[in-house]
């Protein structure tokens, strides 16, 4: 007989559980109830059309008999009274004695008729040994259940690994299988050999771990490799079935390049175990640590390693899946009660899931009971998302001890310049710029690049052939900012590689959004080393200045190149000046309200105005500059007024085309237009000079109707369309709500 104490299942799993087995008992179908909708019911049936059967499934084997019926006298008693069921049936995963189950029989009177609607422990098992096919179908009972652990542990040829598959077997109860396991055993089956791979935490060990046991529940020996791949040899037995585990086998520092001898030695085994109907090898690697491996050494190139991996990544796992990990991690690490009740109120859990930056070995960080017991119920959440924001402890080790000093400058490099907005990557020609210009030349491009693609960066090559990069994870972006938002020092020296105005936007919106002051800093060291005379950096150095005068005062210093700037930009023509360059002479004449505005002419602010009259963005820049002139008004305010409004009526359709902007039919004759307002306002919001322009004027230009949203003409079109393409979130989000309930 099987003997479960089913510590291994979380109170969801316990349910299903039980409804199969109560199912399989009394030989009928049973209907599962999802969690809380019905208040006291986990699964129903019919012992005919008029006499309804109700289930209830407890698990309370942490608790013990004394909390259950407790529970069942204060809350269970009053829901079974308003349900007022013909039979009440109660499942526990409490062992029970006789009088705990006239006990049980007395609270639920008179709604559990007898002694036998009472199952526990033993009870269950029982029916579980009747019905193999139930145990078989639950990976969690049938891999780590008491008999196949002992079973295993009783094999002579695992004496050595005792303690190992009981450390795999306890892991096991927070395991969740997801497509990656299917597919990892696909390939492990065809190919005998499966390289895993993956970033840190993101649960490369622990699939392997699962994998190995697996197979030894299927008879096989567990052979593990701790350092040399000789010991697999030493093992190896071609009589037996075994499975041979080697966990980060390229170790914990940069591949050896100049030992081949081990490397060759794998890929014999691999060939080995591949010609082994009974022979299994699963291997673990950091993926950085593998690129480097198979570009560098000979032996991992032409013996097709690649062929094995099988890379995890944080893509691979649904929202369901993300939400079974953390309520795993929750079930099973015994967190207080008042822990986690944070995570429940006002459903934190979804935006754990949700969260960018999430990560299975995180999970595990913020719900071990040992690493928060120094912190405070009132600071849990606080800690929590301070985690996921910044998660130092998943990159850390391999960013500060397995990276080189170019392999970081670069990777920080990457991290500042890629596009704030809509995460666009950069271009290898723009990595290989930045790249010689902090080579010591003992590296090249192609073998950085190679072992951190995969790891910490992604390679893709777009639809005008063009190779593009950006970083693997976004989590990685945020332990460098948060990192290094104070080396201010090797910042400016990133930055001052190419001097892109994008990269001090990057900047400012990743790391000094909320810390202004942080980013003044940042921009006087970058001052520091302006040269004005250099034309070809006039645009970078103009927006150091624009965004040093935007943010705070500027000192001597400043004010010096401010004022070479300006001397420089006034002798220019409106034809060689942008955005840039006509903000540092607004800026200039902001600060420094000196007769040299009247460099100015009105003759020329026109001739500007005159050659841009159809480029509203240089409109709008003039517009600033006017404004320093004329505040009040004047004659160029009017001029410059007259032609953005004629540009505005002339292009209104073409302009808002490029815009989100859309419009309603609130029926077949009445439209709503705000939004178009909106996005008209905003558009002259731009122009900073005096003028008397209103949306009202420019909008009778537009053709409303090709701005009309017509998924919104009819209320039935309305809901249709949301159904459409909004159900797949909501029932997701309803899924996991259903997992969290608690009543």
């Amino acid at each position: 007989m099987v003997d479960y104490d089913f510590h291994q299942l979380n109170d969801k799993e316990f349910e299903v559980l039980c409804t199969d087995l109560l199912s399989a008992h009394f030989g009928l179908h049973i209907e599962r109830y999802k969690q809380g909708k019905d208040g006291g019911i986990d699964g129903r049936f019919f012992s005919n059309k008029e006499n309804t059967v109700i289930i209830q499934c407890k698990h309370y084997l942490k608790s013990g008999i004394n909390a259950l019926i407790s529970k069942i006298k204060i809350e269970e008693k009053t829901k079974v009274d308003k349900l007022s069921p013909s039979r009440y049936i109660l499942t526990t995963s409490i062992p029970l004695l006789p009088s705990d189950k006239k006990k049980i029989l007395t609270a639920l009177h008179p709604h559990i008729k007898t002694e036998a609607d009472i199952f526990g422990q033993e009870d269950l098992n029982s029916i579980l040994t009747l019905n193999d096919y139930i145990l078989k179908k639950n990976y969690k009972l049938w891999f780590h259940g008491s008999i196949i652990l002992e079973k295993i542990l009783n094999n002579d040829a695992h004496q050595n690994n005792t303690h190992k598959i009981k450390e795999i077997s306890d892991n096991n109860k927070k395991y969740v299988i997801t497509k990656n396991h299917e597919l990892a055993k696909e390939l492990l089956e065809k190919n005998h050999t499966i390289i895993i791979k993956g970033a840190p935490g993101i649960g490369k060990t622990t699939l392997a771990e699962q994998l190995c046991y697996e197979y030894l529940s299927d008879g096989y020996e567990l052979c593990t490799i701790e350092e040399k791949i000789v010991e697999g040899d030493i093992q190896f037995n071609p009589k037996i079935k075994q499975i041979f585990y080697f966990d980060d086998f390229l170790g914990d520092v940069i591949f050896d390049t100049r030992n081949n001898n081990n490397s060759s030695r794998i890929t014999r085994f691999i060939k080995r175990i591949l010609h082994s109907d009974n022979k299994k090898f699963i291997l673990t690697s950091r993926s950085n640590i593998l690129n480097e491996a198979r570009n560098s050494i000979s032996a991992f190139t032409n013996e097709n390693i690649d062929l094995h991996e099988f890379e995890i990544d944080i893509q691979s796992l649904n929202n369901i899946d993300k939400a079974k990990i953390l309520y795993n991690n929750i079930w099973h690490n015994n967190i207080d009660e008042s822990f986690k009740e944070k995570i429940y109120t006002d459903k934190n859990y979804l935006k754990i899931i949700h969260h960018k930056n999430y990560n299975p070995r995180i999970i595990s960080f913020i719900t071990d009971s040992y690493k928060i017991k120094t912190i405070f119920e009132k600071d849990y959440w606080n800690y929590i998302v301070a985690t996921l924001n910044n998660p130092k402890d998943v990159w850390h080790n391999v960013f500060q001890i397995q990276l080189d000093e170019i392999s970081r400058t670069l990777i920080i490099a990457i991290a500042i310049n890629e596009n704030a907005i809509g995460y666009k990557g950069i271009s290898e020609e723009e990595i290989k710029n930045i790249f010689h210009k902090i080579s010591d030349s003992t590296t090249t491009f192609n073998d950085i690049t190679k072992k951190l693609t995969g790891a910490l960066l992604n390679r893709s090559i777009k639809s005008n052939k063009e190779v593009e990069f950006t970083l693997f994870d976004p989590s990685i972006r945020d332990y460098i900012l948060f990192n290094y938002k104070n080396e201010f020092g090797l910042l400016s020296k990133i930055i001052n590689i190419d001097k892109k105005t994008e990269t001090l936007k990057n900047i400012r919106y990743y790391l000094y959004n909320s810390k202004i002051k942080d980013y003044y800093k940042l921009l006087n060291v970058i001052s520091s080393s302006i040269n004005i005379e250099k034309l070809e950096d006039q645009n970078f150095n103009c927006h150091v200045i624009n965004e040093l005068c935007d943010v705070g005062s500027i000192e001597n210093h400043e004010k010096h190149l401010l004022k070479g700037l300006f001397k420089i930009l006034s002798k220019k023509e409106i034809e060689e000046l942008n955005k840039y360059t006509i903000r540092t002479i607004t800026t200039y004449l902001n600060k420094f309200n000196t007769k040299e505005s009247q460099i100015f002419t009105i003759e020329k602010i026109l001739s500007w105005i005159e050659k841009n009259k159809d480029n509203l963005e240089i409109l709008s820049l003039i517009s600033e500059l006017v404004y320093e002139l004329e505040p009040y008004g004047g004659l160029i305010s009017k001029r410059l007024s007259d032609y953005y409004y004629q540009h505005l009526i002339e292009n209104i359709d073409e302009i808002l085309d490029k815009t989100s902007a859309k419009a309603i039919r609130s029926d077949e004759h009445l439209i709503d237009d705000d939004e178009i307002i909106t996005e008209i306002d905003d558009i002259l919001s731009n122009l900073k000079s005096d003028h008397e322009i209103s949306a009202s004027d420019v909008i009778i230009y537009c053709n409303i109707d090709n701005f009309v949203d017509e998924s919104y003409f009819y209320e039935d079109e309305i809901y249709e369309k949301d159904s459409d393409t909004d159900d797949k979130p909501i029932n997701e989000n309803l899924e996991i709500d259903e997992l969290f309930n608690r009543d």
